[in-house]
This record gives C-alpha cells, structure tokens and sequence, in this order.
C-alpha cells in the first residue's frame, strides 16, 4: 500500500552544472549525499558507486560491460537519499535537471519499490554483485554487496530481491482538483528482505 506523506522539493532545470568531458571528472565534482550512479549507454547499463569520496563503476565487471562514455549517454542519474541529478540525450545534445529534498515550500509525495532484473547471484567482486535475469540471461552488476542466500527461496520459485526506491512527487490541480506527479527521483537500490520488508 502506497503511502502519502508531505515533503518538500527543490527542482533545477535546466541543470547549470551539466556534464562535460570526462564523466569520472564531472562525478568527482559533485557535492551532496551523490552515492549511487546508473547510466544506460547504447551498449549496455553501467552502475556505479561513491567509496570513500571515489566512484567505483560496474564496467569490466560482466562480459560486454561498456566503459563510461559521455558521448555513448542516453541517460545518467546520479542520486543519494535526498537527490538526483538525471542527464538525458535529445537530439541536440545533452540536457539536464537536478531534484532535491528542500526546506521551502511543501507537497505531496510517496515511494515506489520497483523490482530489477536479477533472479540469480552469479558472484561477488568489488563491492558489487553481478546478477543474471533466469533464462533471458541477461546480467548487470548492481553496487550492493549480497550472497547468494538473497536468491534462494523454499520453492522452485524465482524471486526478484532487487529493488530500486523511486520517489514521486504530486501536485493537485486547483481547478480540476485532479492530482498528478509532476516530478520522480532515484532515492537508492536496495534488496528486499524475504519477509517483503
């Protein structure tokens, strides 16, 4: 059951500090609660993740694993507990926007638990685990740290332990009085725990 609660929001678009050059350089300029990064390339999917002020990203991790490019980007977030940054490629380039919990103003807000591919553990390496999608598969290295006992249930029943929080914002319409999110934002990747929690 979905839950409503009240928070505050910020929202910077377009983005002023937008990605140039090296990813890796932009990424250690950044300031905030930044811990996890997911970015979808032509290639393929890179995760990655903050250690010690240093990220550490998921390329090379998996066969076919592609490098951290700017220019192969279709999407990049960027995101901690209280905000992201998502970078996206139109047609005439890269655009950008950032979305941050605030301390003005108030709105209507609630999580959403959404389940990643991944029914199986294949290993663990460097602060991340490389999970494969049952007989598609398909695999990518998430930056969570999980033993194989995470897959395993009591039935011959694959789970999806993997989820991503995505916090959604919600306004209502004065005049129609109709509520609608007007903004969503990456909050973490998490497991699920075997009793739903």
């Amino acid at each position: 059951m979905t839950t409503m609660e009240t928070c505050s929001v910020a929202i910077e678009q377009p983005l002023q500090d937008m990605p140039s050059g090296s990813l890796s350089n932009w990424l250690a300029t950044l300031e905030g609660d930044y811990n996890t990064l997911l970015v979808h390339q032509y290639s393929g999917v890179i995760w990655g993740t903050k250690v010690f002020d240093k990220w550490e990203v998921s390329s090379g991790l998996i066969d076919n694993s592609p490098t951290l490019d700017l220019d192969r980007v279709l999407h990049l977030r960027v995101f901690g507990q209280t905000s992201e940054i998502y970078v996206w490629r139109t047609a005439v380039g890269l655009q950008g926007r950032k979305v941050s919990d605030s301390e003005v103003g108030t709105t209507d807000c609630f999580d959403e638990q959404q389940v990643l591919w991944g029914t199986e553990f294949v290993r663990q390496t460097d602060g991340f685990t490389v999970v494969r999608e049952g007989d598609r598969g398909m695999q990518h290295a998430v930056p969570l740290v999980l033993s194989k006992s995470v897959f395993e249930t009591d039935s011959d029943k694959k789970t999806h332990p993997l989820r991503l929080r995505v916090r959604h914002y919600v306004q209502q319409d004065d005049q129609t009085g109709l509520a609608q999110i007007f903004a969503s934002r990456l909050v973490n990747v998490q497991e699920e725990k075997k009793n739903g929690s």
